[in-house]
């Protein structure tokens, strides 16, 4: 069973810049703040800023969402056919940021 959206990572080439934009969007400051990775609480969610390009694009289609899951580690045969899959995290699964008719990637990347 899912329990919603756990984190969406999106991939930046300017971190001071994407940094700037959300905190003011949301009007939060981040609570981990590093040159490698940028993470805010907005809600329940986490929503990060990467800088490494060489794991994504900027842009659209240029960001990881992690689902929580309550039940088992493998993804329900419904995500499997929408480009799902089980993370390394326990209990949460990693899709890419096409939609269910449309996947564009998976991802198994930790944050």
């Amino acid at each position: 069973m899912s329990m919603g959206l756990s984190s969406a990572i999106y991939f930046v080439d300017d971190l001071a810049v994407a940094k700037a934009w959300y905190a003011d969007a949301f009007g939060v400051a981040p609570y981990f703040d590093e040159p490698f990775y940028v993470g805010f609480r907005i809600g329940a969610s986490e929503l990060g800023l990467d800088p490494d390009l060489t794991a994504g694009n900027p842009g659209p289609g240029g960001v990881v969402a992690y689902w929580g899951s309550s039940t088992s580690k493998r993804p329900s045969p419904g995500s499997r056919r929408w480009g799902r899959r089980s993370s390394s995290r326990s209990g949460t699964s990693a899709a890419g940021s096409g939609s269910p008719s449309s996947p564009t990637r998976s991802a198994t990347r930790s944050a």
